[in-house]
């Protein structure tokens, strides 16, 4: 599956940030920079402990450069992510091979 031009641009710009947050002596940000805002109308959490699966919706719906407007079941939510984690991991199989 390709991923759209609009969603790697994003993705490349986010990316310093991340590797930043995780590890500062591997990068050097320009944090002088302006910021431009942009007030947007998206889902509203339902309940009271589901403000990271709605973060990580978000942030998703910006790198992809899409509205931030989804369903939002926290529980179908949860089992997307779940899924999606699963699918990006390696099979227990080829773990194995590796370590031989």
């Amino acid at each position: 599956m390709t991923r759209g031009t609009s969603e790697l641009t994003n993705m490349e710009k986010f990316l310093p940030y991340v590797v930043f947050v995780a590890d500062p002596s591997q990068v050097q940000l320009k944090l002088d920079m302006k910021w431009k805002r942009e007030y947007v109308k998206c889902v509203e959490q339902p309940d009271s402990c589901s403000c990271g699966l709605f973060l990580l919706a978000f942030v998703e719906c910006v790198l992809r450069g899409i509205p931030p407007q989804f369903d939002a079941d926290p529980l179908q939510m949860r089992y997307r992510i779940a899924r999606d984690l699963i699918d990006i991991g390696e099979s227990p199989s080829s773990k194995n091979k590796s370590k031989v």
